[in-house]
C-alpha cells in the first residue's frame, strides 16, 4: 500500500468519521470541491488535487484493474483480525462515490446519464469495458465492505458517526449512490433553491421544513431529482432532504457569478424585462344594447411576481395599479395595432401584440367580471371570439370544418369594422386551431392563486391563504391531498381557501384533472432573524454613533455618562457635557422602581391565555417571516389585513406605530414618502418599576412565543396587553418572581437585552444627542426654485400647516408626491430637515409649551411626533405607544429622569402637573 494513499485514506477518515461526527448519522459523500480542501490539508495544489488522488487510490495495488478484488480481500481480513486502527478502504469508497456524482450524459460519445462504469473507469484510467457493461473486476465482492463499515460503526457504539446506505440504483452501484443522491450538477441547482426558499448562509432549519419548501419548489420542475423526490417512497424523499441540508449547512452564498445565481447570461443582465398585455372587455346593460369598453391588463401572476422586490419606481405612465394589476382605458381603434408603453424606471415593458382576432373568455378566475382574452380554446366554456372583418371567411370556414357550435353576439357599440361570435368546444372533441397563436386543448385546466399573505415562493400564511380562481370544464372535481374537496359547477371559479378549513400547517397539493398547484401554509413557522445575521442601524449619539436594533443598544453603554441626578431637591440635567440645574416640585416623584409600583398597578390590563388573533398582528407574522421588503410589500399586505380604504393613511400610522416599539426599521426612498423595510430581531426591554418585567419588541410569531411558554413555564408567565389603537400590535410580556431567574431565561433563549442596573429608556435617553447638535450635523442646502410645488409653512400658535405664511419652517409638496422640508436657521441659512424635528425646532426657538408632566406620565401636543429614538425609549417604558387624550398624546410609566432629560434635549422647559 503506497504511502500517499495511506494519506488520503486518513484524511478521509477524520473528515468524515471524526469525533465532530461522533453518534452522527454521516453520508461519505464526495466532490471535486471536497477533494481540493482535503488536499490543501495534505499540501497538496488545488490544480493537482483530483489528479493526486485519483493516483494515491490506483497505487492501493500494483494492477489497478484488482483494485476492487484485492481491496475487498483486505478489508475483510481487516475486519476479522480485531479491526484495529482505521478502516483501510475508505479512499476506495470514495472514489466510487465520486463516480456516482460525476454521472452525466455525454451525447457525442454515446454515453447515458446513468452510466455509473463510464465514470469510474475514467477516474481509475482502466482501459477496455470490463465485463461487458463496464463493470471492474471484483466490483461485485467489494460491495461488501459497505457492510462491513457499518458493522464496525455499530461495534464501537457509533463512536464513528453511523454511515447510512441503503438500495439505490442498480444492484451493484446502489451503496455508492446512496451516498450522492445529489449530482455535481444538482449540487449547483441547489443554490437556486436555496434563493427560491429565502435561506441565507447560517440560519438553522428544520428538516420538515425543508421537506415543505423541496415539494413546492420540484413540483413544478422535471428533472432526476424531482422524479426522486415526488415519489411515495418516504424514506427515500428524507434521505435526500437529508443530503439538501447537509449541502444548506456548507453552502455560503457566494460561490456561483450573480448572473449564474439569477439564470441570465451576460447578454441578458441589462436587457429590459418584457410582459405581454391582456385585453379586457367590459360591458355595461342589456344586449344587444350594452356599451362596451376595452382596457389593458397586466395578469399579476405572470407579471407582478417577475418585478425586482427592490424596485420601488414601477409605475407607467397613463396605468393605473390596484390590487397587484395595472390597467388602462384604450380607444377601440387600437386593437390590432401593436403598441408598447415602457416603465419609469427603464426596467420592463408591456406590450401589446397586432392581431385581427382575439379570443376572450369570462374572467373569474382572474378575479374580473368581463371578458379576458386568452391563447387557449377551453372545453365546456363559451368563448367571446373577436375579429376583424377581413377574417370572416376564413372564421366561418373554420367554424364549419370543426364543426364549432357558434352563435352571433352584436354589441350596439362594437368598434368600426369588427364582428363576434359566442363559440363552444365540446368535451371531448378534436378540433384543430386556426393558426399558431391559438391553443385548443379540451382537457386544459388552469388554476391560479393570488391575495392572502405570501410569506415565500409558493408560501402563505395558514390563517391569510391565497384565493383559489380555477378554469376547467364543468363538473370538475377538485382534489386537496388526494382527497376530494369541491366541484367546479360552471367551468370557473374563485374559491376561498380560508373558506376550506384547512387547519394545519402544511404542503397542499390543489389539482383538477391534469393540473395541479403545489402550496405551503404555515403558521407554525420560527423567523430566522436575530443578532448574528443582522446589522444594527447607525444613528447619531452624545459621542460617536449610536448602534441599536429594537430595545437592545450594541454600544458599551459605560461610555456614554450619566444624565440625570438628584440631590436636595436639584435635578443635574447633563446634556452633551453641559450641566442644567433645575429645581424639583415637592409633589413630583417619578421613581423609575418605585416600590409600591408592582406590576399590577402600571395601569396595564394583562391577559394570560392564548395571544389572540388580531389583523395588525397577523400582519407582523407576515412581516416577520418575509423580513425585509419594500414598499409595495408593506401595502399589499396592510391591504390584504385591512382593504383598501384609507390605505395610505393607515400604512403611515402602522408604519409611525412599528417604529415606535422597536417592530420594525424605515428608510425613506428619496424625498418620497414610500419606504424600505426590515424587522428587527426580537429584543427585550427592561419596564421600570419594582418588578421582573420586559416587554418584547422586534420579530415574532405565534410559533416563537408557544415555544417559549412550553420550555419556560416554571422561569416566567407569559402576559400580553390589548393596546388602544386596532393598528398596534399586542404588547407581550415577560414576568418573573425574580430577577436571575428572568435573565437566566432570556439568556436561553438568546433574546438581547442590555445588562445594568438601569433599564432600556434610560440607557438610550443618555444616548441620544440633542434636536440642536442633531440639526447642526445636516449639511446646508441652497433651496432650488419650487414654482410647481405645494408650499407650505408650519404655524406653531396654530399647530398647523399654513399657506403663504412666514413660517421658517417650509414644506414642499410636489404632483408627484415627494415631500421635502427645508428650515431656515437664524443665521439665515437653510438646512433640509425631518419634518417631525423642523416642527419641534421650530417651537422650541419660540419658547412654545408642548410638554407636561405629572408622576410617571408624559404628555405632548397631538400635533407633534418625536424623532423616532426619542419616541422609542418613550414607549419602551410601558411597552406600548402613547395614547390619544384629547389635545394631546400621554406616553405612561415614564420615570422623571427619562422625561425631564429628553425634554430638556429637546430644546423645551417641562411643565409640572399634580
Amino acid at each position: 500500500m503506497h504511502q500517499n494513499y495511506e494519506k488520503w485514506n486518513r484524511a478521509f477518515f477524520e473528515h468524515f468519521f471524526g469525533e465532530h461526527n461522533s453518534h452522527k448519522v454521516v453520508y461519505l459523500y464526495i466532490n471535486e470541491s471536497l477533494i481540493i480542501m482535503i488536499g490543501g490539508k495534505l499540501g497538496v495544489s488545488e490544480e493537482d488535487a483530483i489528479r493526486d488522488f485519483c493516483l494515491s487510490v490506483q497505487s492501493y495495488t500494483k494492477e489497478v484493474n484488482e483494485l476492487f478484488e484485492i481491496a475487498s480481500k483486505r478489508g475483510q481480513r481487516w475486519f476479522n483480525q480485531k479491526a484495529e486502527g482505521i478502516p483501510p478502504f475508505i479512499a476506495v469508497m470514495a472514489l466510487t462515490v465520486l463516480a456516482a456524482v460525476n454521472m452525466r450524459a455525454d451525447s457525442e460519445n454515446g454515453i447515458g446519464g446513468g452510466n455509473y462504469y463510464v465514470r469510474l473507469r475514467e477516474l481509475l484510467s482502466l482501459e477496455g469495458n470490463g465485463n461487458g457493461n463496464g463493470m471492474p473486476r471484483g466490483f461485485d465482492n467489494f460491495q461488501i465492505l459497505w457492510d462491513i463499515l457499518r458493522d464496525w460503526q455499530e461495534l464501537k457504539n457509533g463512536e464513528y458517526g453511523f454511515i447510512n446506505i441503503f438500495e439505490f440504483g442498480t444492484k451493484y452501484t446502489a451503496y455508492a449512490r446512496s451516498q450522492c443522491l445529489i449530482r455535481e450538477t444538482e449540487r449547483e441547482q441547489l443554490f437556486d433553491f436555496f434563493y427560491w426558499a429565502g435561506y441565507k448562509p447560517g440560519i438553522q432549519i428544520d428538516i420538515n421544513y425543508l421537506i415543505n419548501h423541496l415539494e413546492a419548489y420540484l413540483s413544478s420542475r422535471f428533472n432526476r431529482l424531482s422524479r426522486m423526490f415526488n415519489t411515495n417512497d418516504l424514506a427515500l424523499k428524507k434521505e435526500i432532504a437529508e443530503t439538501i441540508l447537509h449541502e444548506f449547512k456548507r453552502w455560503t452564498g457566494g460561490t456561483r457569478e450573480k448572473q449564474a445565481e439569477f439564470g441570465y447570461n451576460s447578454r441578458e443582465v441589462n436587457r429590459i424585462k418584457e410582459f405581454k398585455l391582456f385585453l379586457v372587455l367590459e360591458a355595461e346593460g342589456i344586449i344587444p344594447k350594452a356599451k362596451i369598453s376595452f382596457n389593458y391588463l397586466a395578469d399579476n401572476e405572470s407579471f407582478i411576481n417577475n418585478i425586482d422586490d427592490d424596485d420601488d419606481d414601477f409605475g407607467i405612465e397613463g396605468f393605473s395599479y390596484a390590487n397587484n394589476l395595472f390597467r388602462k382605458y384604450i380607444e377601440e381603434e387600437l386593437l390590432n395595432e401593436p403598441i408598447s408603453f415602457e416603465s419609469n424606471d427603464k426596467c420592463f415593458r408591456l406590450f401589446h401584440e397586432a392581431t385581427n382576432y382575439f379570443i376572450f373568455r369570462k374572467g373569474q378566475d382572474l378575479g374580473f367580471k368581463g371578458w379576458v382574452s386568452r391563447r387557449e380554446l377551453l372545453a365546456g366554456q363559451e368563448h367571446l371570439l373577436l375579429f376583424h372583418e377581413e377574417m370572416n371567411e376564413v372564421i366561418e370556414q373554420w367554424i364549419e370544418d370543426q364543426n364549432i357550435q357558434a352563435k352571433s353576439r352584436n354589441y350596439k357599440e362594437l368598434p368600426l369594422g369588427w364582428k363576434s361570435l359566442i363559440i363552444l368546444i365540446s368535451e371531448g372533441s378534436k378540433i384543430l386551431p386556426l393558426d399558431s397563436n391559438m391553443i385548443v386543448n379540451v382537457e386544459n385546466t388552469s388554476i391560479h392563486l393570488s391575495g392572502g399573505l405570501k410569506i415565500g415562493n409558493q408560501e402563505w400564511l395558514l390563517d391569510a391563504p391565497p384565493t383559489l380562481s380555477i378554469s376547467s370544464p364543468p363538473k370538475t372535481i377538485v382534489k386537496i391531498n388526494d382527497v376530494e374537496s369541491f366541484c367546479i359547477i360552471d367551468g370557473a371559479d374563485n374559491v376561498e381557501l380560508s373558506l376550506l378549513h384547512l387547519m394545519y400547517s402544511n404542503t397542499y397539493v390543489i389539482k383538477a384533472n391534469n393540473t395541479s398547484r403545489t402550496i405551503i401554509l404555515r403558521n407554525d413557522n420560527v423567523h430566522r432573524i436575530n443578532q448574528e445575521n443582522f446589522t444594527p442601524v447607525t444613528a447619531q449619539a452624545t459621542e460617536g454613533k449610536l448602534k441599536i436594533a429594537g430595545t437592545y443598544i450594541y454600544n458599551n453603554l459605560d461610555e456614554f455618562d450619566n444624565c440625570f441626578e438628584i440631590k436636595n431637591g436639584v435635578a443635574f440635567l447633563t446634556v452633551e457635557g453641559r450641566c442644567y440645574k433645575k429645581p424639583v416640585p415637592q409633589f413630583i416623584k417619578g421613581v423609575p422602581f418605585d416600590l409600591e409600583r408592582g406590576f399590577r398597578t402600571l395601569g396595564i390590563e394583562f391577559g394570560k391565555e392564548a395571544l389572540p388573533i388580531r389583523k395588525i398582528d397577523l400582519f407582523i407574522e407576515y412581516l416577520s417571516l418575509s423580513g425585509e421588503g419594500n414598499w409595495n410589500n408593506f401595502l399589499r399586505g396592510l391591504s390584504w389585513c385591512f382593504g383598501e380604504e384609507q390605505l395610505r393613511l393607515r400604512a403611515y400610522k402602522v408604519r409611525q406605530r412599528l417604529s415606535q416599539t422597536g417592530f420594525v426599521e424605515f428608510t425613506r426612498k428619496g424625498d418620497t414618502n414610500n419606504y424600505y423595510w426590515r424587522v428587527i430581531p426580537t429584543s427585550a426591554g427592561i419596564i421600570p418599576g419594582v418588578d421582573p418585567l420586559v416587554s418584547i419588541a422586534g420579530a415574532r410569531t405565534r410559533r416563537m412565543f408557544e415555544t417559549w411558554k412550553n420550555n419556560n413555564s416554571d422561569r416566567f408567565d407569559m402576559l400580553w396587553s390589548i393596546p388602544a389603537s386596532d393598528l398596534e400590535p399586542i404588547a407581550v410580556y415577560l414576568y418573573s418572581k425574580s430577577w436571575d431567574d428572568l435573565e437566566e431565561a432570556l439568556q436561553s433563549l438568546k433574546i438581547p437585552y442590555n445588562l445594568g442596573d438601569d433599564y432600556f429608556a434610560y440607557h438610550l435617553a443618555k444616548c441620544l444627542p440633542s434636536i440642536t447638535s442633531q440639526i447642526d450635523n445636516d449639511k446646508e442646502i441652497i433651496v432650488s426654485n419650487y414654482g410647481n410645488w405645494d408650499v407650505k409653512g408650519w404655524d406653531t400658535v396654530l399647530s398647523k400647516w399654513e399657506r403663504n405664511g412666514s413660517s421658517r419652517l417650509k414644506q414642499y409638496t410636489s404632483r408627484f408626491g415627494d415631500n421635502i422640508c427645508v428650515l431656515q436657521l437664524p443665521s439665515g441659512n437653510k438646512k433640509k430637515i425631518e419634518r417631525d424635528i423642523g416642527k419641534l425646532y421650530l417651537a422650541s426657538m419660540e419658547k412654545r409649551k408642548l410638554f407636561s408632566y405629572r408622576n410617571h406620565e408624559l404628555r405632548i401636543k397631538k400635533e407633534y411626533t418625536l424623532p423616532e429614538l426619542y419616541e422609542r425609549a418613550l414607549a419602551s417604558c410601558i411597552g406600548k405607544c402613547p395614547e390619544r387624550v384629547g389635545s394631546y398624546r400621554i406616553y405612561k410609566n415614564v420615570p422623571l429622569e427619562v422625561a425631564w432629560t429628553l425634554v430638556h434635549k429637546l430644546g423645551f422647559e417641562l411643565e409640572f402637573l399634580r
